[in-house]
């Protein structure tokens, strides 16, 4: 019995390190929304399948459940019905897939914690090399053969607009400040360093919501170590205080092209988009509760009425393709993960913080619910919820910024009870 609990511990473990090398792949090689199947996404699918195994359950709630049966059912259905394109069924059903990358790698997660604290930096480490991919993509010459092949993206692949860029942003910062504030210059420098390569890439590719997040996070950020601990936030006020002055030509500069790409685009045609899928679905009782299925194609007016497979709203996009009775299962689905971010606001407000904003961002403003990042950003909000230790101290054993000493002490001892 013992021999075959060591085979089924190695066997989590190769799963667990198979998910792993997907996301480092991912992050290096991959795209969000790659325009066909190539030798990276195969490779990734089949490192993919093997991390998920068969799980013999999808959390310990029915709703992803009752989600899976109905997402690989009616939608489906309807789709082939209404001969959809087998490309464009596939592309929804990987995304759908993406969605539930929680439920079905739930038992990984959860029969090995400690794993947790090597997720969270591949998966920031992924999200680093989107951002440095995004800047070599605005290299106007060739830098070296592999890198123009394999790690140079294709126009248009908006690898600065996935969550995880915004996440390291966000953490970035706050992991930042925090060691300035313990006087820790080693992590101050490594976290500045990956807050700065993303920043410049959201910024350079002109990302309206991902700045604003990022500001809002450091307002927040200074508010609360203010509120928590004030004689602690000298030097971070300081730190931010020196850079707003010395950084203010360039705030104004890309604060004045924010406000001309608003002026220009608005909010992208992101409403009228969301009228004419009302409009498409309501005109029929069948398709307002089911939807049009995977597939579907919509001439939507946010991409200058070019008929594409998505909208840029995750709800839109369900009730589209799915119907209000999909949606509402969406609906159900995600407040799982809004929980999560709600108990966990007070011990983890950072990255409270960083997972909540990315996920409103691209739920409501941009399509990246279809990439695989979107469905790492449900992971780690997921590792949130299951997790005994504190996300902050898995990758910084140093002071932190958002915790004062009793909450701080408080919660080692109930993670140390709980590991006893």
């Amino acid at each position: 019995m013992g021999f075959l609990s060591d085979i089924k511990l190695d066997f989590n473990a190769l799963r667990f390190h198979s998910f792993c090398t997907a996301i480092l792949i991912y992050g290096l090689f991959g795209a969000p929304t790659p325009d066909a199947i190539g030798a990276i996404e195969i490779i990734l699918a089949i490192l993919l399948l093997f991390a998920i195994g068969l799980p013999h359950h999808l959390m310990h709630s029915a709703m992803p459940g009752l989600l899976v049966i109905y997402g690989v059912s009616i939608p489906l259905l309807i789709g082939v019905a209404s001969g959809h394109a087998i490309t464009d069924i596939m592309r929804d059903l990987i995304a759908f897939g993406f969605l539930l990358l929680p439920a079905l790698l739930y038992s990984l997660l959860e029969s090995n914690r400690e794993r947790l604290a090597r997720l969270i930096i591949v998966i920031l480490i992924a999200g680093f090399c989107f951002a440095l991919r995004s800047l070599i993509g605005l290299v106007p010459f060739d830098i070296h053969p592999f890198i123009d092949l394999w790690i140079k993206p294709e126009p248009l692949s908006y690898l600065a607009n996935v969550p995880g860029v915004l996440i390291v942003m966000i953490i970035g910062v706050g992991a930042f400040l925090s060691s300035s504030a313990a006087y820790k210059l080693e992590p101050a420098i490594l976290w500045g360093i990956a807050c700065a390569v993303c920043l410049v890439a959201a910024s350079l590719t002109v990302q309206r919501a991902s700045l604003f997040a990022f500001f809002i996070a450091i307002a927040s950020i200074l508010v609360i170590g203010v509120i928590r601990q004030p004689y602690r936030q000298i030097v971070p006020v300081l730190i931010v205080t020196i850079f707003a002055v010395w950084a203010w030509p360039i705030i104004t500069d890309l604060s004045s092209l924010i406000f001309q790409k608003t002026i220009m685009f608005g909010a992208n045609m992101r409403i009228q988009e969301a009228f004419l899928v009302f409009e498409m679905t309501g005109d029929n009782p069948l398709t307002l509760i089911f939807g049009h299925g995977w597939g579907a194609r919509i001439a939507s007016p946010a991409v200058g009425g070019m008929e594409v497979n998505y909208t840029h709203s995750l709800l839109t996009n369900m009730i589209f393709k799915s119907g209000l009775f999909g949606a509402a299962l969406i609906i159900a689905y995600l407040y799982g993960f809004i929980k999560i971010l709600i108990i966990h606001m007070r011990k983890e407000p950072l990255w409270v913080l960083a997972l909540g904003l990315a996920l409103l961002i691209h739920c409501v403003l941009y399509a990246s619910y279809k990439s695989f990042d979107f469905g790492l950003l449900l992971v780690l909000i997921t590792a949130l919820g299951i997790s005994v230790h504190s996300f902050s101290s898995m990758i910084a054993q140093d002071g932190r910024l958002l915790y004062d000493d009793k909450d701080a002490s408080d919660h080692y001892s109930t993670m140390q009870t709980k590991m006893s």
